[in-house]
């Protein structure tokens, strides 16, 4: 229980420092490339290196690089709602995420949800349509699309992981996210030195 309580803590964090990283930080993108950096090394301390061998080695590399587009994608995309819709709701709907792996794990892997993981699903939703901007409002549906998108990308990023536990050699897992952070920090870093 602990580890999901400091899962939860952190997680909420990363919105708050995205916030406070407007004022301090003066380029988000070498930020980014920043933490990229911490986190593929820390990933590769623990997987003993840097490259998987064995079977599966390709199949984690391809997972891991493919989470890697999305975990950038969705950092960036959080950037971009924090500054057009504060912190709240970007973080809000980067929670609500969860309903992307919860709905590929009923449809894709079989997993039967209990009738309280259903209601959740629909209180859910039921938040998604309640925070939608007005139908006439342009900024407002740009601003929903973007709220739309973050939860998508976190979603589908949730998604890879249970795609590797379920397809992948389990003794890669440090080795995904190797790759995970890596092709992140490869993709961030040449924005990060142009807009530096």
């Amino acid at each position: 229980m602990i580890y999901l309580i400091l899962a939860v803590i952190s997680s909420a964090l990363v919105s708050v420092v995205m916030r406070l990283s407007q004022r301090f930080a003066r380029n988000n993108i070498t930020m980014l490339a920043a933490n990229y950096v911490m986190c593929t090394a820390a990933a590769a301390i623990l997987a003993g290196g840097m490259i998987p061998a064995g079977e599966g080695a390709a199949l984690t590399m391809g997972l891991g690089s493919f989470c890697g587009v999305l975990y950038l994608l969705g950092f960036v995309l959080l950037q971009w709602n924090i500054q057009r819709n504060g912190v709240v709701l970007p973080a809000t709907f980067q929670k609500l995420g969860v309903l992307v792996p919860t709905i590929a794990a009923i449809t894709i892997f079989g997993e039967t949800p209990r009738w309280t993981q259903l209601l959740g699903i629909a209180v859910a939703i039921g938040a998604i349509l309640l925070m939608q901007g007005r139908g006439g409002d342009k900024a407002a549906n740009r601003s929903t699309l973007g709220l739309i998108a973050l939860l998508m990308c976190g979603g589908l990023s949730d998604v890879m992981s249970k795609v590797f536990q379920t397809w992948g050699n389990a003794d890669h897992g440090n080795y995904f996210l190797v790759f995970t952070f890596l092709i992140a920090l490869v993709l961030g870093y040449p924005p990060a030195v142009c807009a530096g």
